[in-house]
């Protein structure tokens, strides 16, 4: 994606169920296309809970990975496909 917009980054925040669910994720996408919306912000931790399948062993082992964003790639190349900043929140 290129840099920033001179316009600035106009975005709005996904939990990490709506970034999981199919059906929650494309509605928002679709919404962000017809305004002046240009950027998500995903939750990627929450409450110390990671929401994306995450390799790191101690994340693991702690059992901290809930997954409710089972497709994070592909989250992702939607959103460089309809030229949509993403943001994590930790």
């Amino acid at each position: 994606m290129a840099a920033v917009p001179t316009e600035g980054v106009r975005g709005i925040y996904l939990t990490g169920w709506a970034a999981g669910s199919h059906k929650r994720f494309n509605e928002l996408v679709a919404m962000v296309d017809r305004t002046e919306i240009n950027a998500m912000v995903i939750d990627v931790k929450d409450d110390g809970e990671i929401t994306y399948e995450c390799a790191v062993p101690l994340a693991r082992t702690a059992h901290a990975n809930v997954r409710m964003i089972r497709n994070l790639d592909e989250r992702l190349a939607t959103l460089n496909a309809h030229q949509i900043y993403s943001i994590a929140r930790i």
